[in-house]
């Protein structure tokens, strides 16, 4: 039985010049959801989510340039969220949390 469900909406970046492995980190993403009993839903541009995962490979973060709206967001930029450092290792825990954080903040 799932306890919560999140729909994130995610773009990637082009790919130009990672530094973080982007598809690795929505796997990681996904095998925490069901750690904790919970599902997570990643969607394309046509359908609306919870929230916007915008997922840069790099901090040049390109994806910043295309201004996505009012809502809520999470800004990866490679190793970097919402412009705070993270150890790669713990990239996928520090999104998670407010991943969580964010849809608490929703209910």
């Amino acid at each position: 039985m799932v306890k919560r469900q999140y729909n994130v909406r995610v773009r990637y970046c082009g790919g130009c010049n990672p530094e973080i492995d982007r598809g690795l980190l929505v796997k990681q993403l996904q095998a925490h959801s069901r750690t904790e009993g919970d599902s997570v839903r990643f969607v394309g541009h046509a359908e609306q989510g919870d929230l916007l995962l915008l997922i840069n490979g790099c901090p040049r973060a390109c994806l910043e340039e295309d201004d996505p709206g009012p809502g809520k967001r999470i800004s990866i930029q490679g190793a970097r969220v919402d412009l705070e450092a993270v150890p790669e290792e713990e990239l996928s825990k520090v999104v998670w949390r407010k991943i969580k954080m964010i849809h608490a903040d929703l209910a």
